[in-house]
């Protein structure tokens, strides 16, 4: 189990170091930057997609383990934390990677910019601790 749960983190670390990755290299031009076609109707609804996903998608994934019905499979199969916490991490980092491609794709506004850091600090919540793993045993 506790083998498990270093292979979550070593995912978890992968994430951020290919969100750092794809960051630095559309700030090197390396990716194109703004290649959307901006019109006020295309950056309300992209701006809205990103508002949305981030509030919804990164509560729902933060409060993935208080849901009864997790917590309940949980306390009787703890072998599922590792996996829960994949999804989990899969979940902030969907909306994450949603947020950086609608930033660098309008490049005309800051909402994906300030979504994209909410879902940053809702992935420092997501290290999957082993203290949690040993307290179920």
């Amino acid at each position: 189990m506790i083998e498990a749960i270093k292979k979550v983190r070593v995912l978890y670390v992968c994430v951020w170091v290919l969100a750092a990755f794809m960051c630095v290299l559309e700030e090197t031009n390396v990716l194109p930057k703004g290649f959307l076609q901006s019109s006020p109707q295309i950056d309300y609804v992209l701006h809205m997609i990103c508002v949305v996903l981030t509030l919804s998608v990164t509560w729902g994934g933060l409060r993935l383990f208080a849901f009864k019905s997790i917590r309940a499979k949980l306390e009787q199969n703890p072998m599922l934390y590792p996996m829960l916490n994949v999804v989990r991490i899969g979940i902030v980092a969907l909306v994450l990677f949603v947020d950086l491609f609608i930033y660098y794709a309008l490049m005309s506004g800051t909402t994906p910019l300030f979504c994209m850091l909410i879902a940053l600090v809702a992935l420092l919540f997501c290290w999957p601790a082993i203290d949690e793993v040993s307290d179920k045993k």
